[in-house]
């Protein structure tokens, strides 16, 4: 660049140097589902970083594929579980990831679901598992991440069909009712020692029910001559 004076003669040469800076970005471009028939909740966008997948019941495994830009680096699974969490506790990670992959640009993941068919007793069943994703830009430090939960849709019914008392010589007070969840069982200690209450299911949710032992652990209230005591099934008053 030169600034040349009136007389024509005298000039002033000046330089400009003009420094570039690359924009780094660490966003997704998208995330696949499968063969495209589960629903992303909510629908995929690059600043939304929380999403969930419902899948059937009886559906083990999963596909998952995460893109970005070719020069950036996705990994999914265990491989951003450790990204993210830095250090493990005590060997172990915070989030529970069997494996993980990773790739330049997009990566493929395989969700394993729990498998919930021979719990041991008092064991619950879990219903899902959580995906991190961790996305790098290109100059190894602009990251982003991201999080899928997929979920097995299972019921969630959660209400007694009865309660009964069986031959004890108590009332349910007041008479069951799905809604109501207290109750009391009133009788004369002279009358009996011992109060059996049992905790009737819905047997169209067997799934759900017979895996958690959800119908154990009931209790109910004997008022003997104005003293209140606790009994629980098939135990002293």
């Amino acid at each position: 660049m030169c600034a040349i004076a009136p007389d024509r003669k005298t000039t002033t040469d000046y330089e400009l140097v003009v420094a570039v800076t690359p924009l780094f970005h660490a966003k997704l471009a998208s995330i696949q589902i499968g063969e495209g028939e589960y629903e992303l909740k909510p629908a995929f966008d690059p600043s939304v970083q929380y999403y969930t997948v419902d899948i059937p019941l009886d559906k083990m495994h999963l596909h998952l594929e995460a893109s970005a830009d070719s020069e950036s680096t996705v990994s999914m699974g265990r491989e951003a579980a450790e990204i993210e969490e830095g250090v493990k506790e005590n060997g172990k990670h915070k989030i529970d990831v069997p494996h993980g992959a990773i790739g330049k640009g997009k990566a493929k993941y395989e969700v394993h679901m729990h498998d919930n068919t021979h719990l041991p007793p008092h064991v619950p069943p879990r219903w899902s598992r959580q995906v991190p994703i961790h996305v790098l830009a290109s100059d190894g430090k602009t990251s982003e991440d991201y999080m899928v939960t997929v979920n097995h849709m299972v019921s969630r019914f959660s209400k007694l069909k009865n309660i009964s008392v069986g031959d004890s010589p108590c009332i349910l007070d007041p008479p069951f009712t799905p809604d109501v969840t207290e109750y009391a069982c009133m009788f004369w200690w002279e009358k009996s020692k011992y109060v059996e209450v049992a905790a009737h299911k819905h047997t169209t949710h067997r799934h759900t029910q017979t895996r958690t032992h959800a119908d154990t652990q009931t209790r109910t209230h004997a008022d003997t001559q104005n003293t209140d005591t606790q009994t629980h099934r098939h135990s002293d008053t």
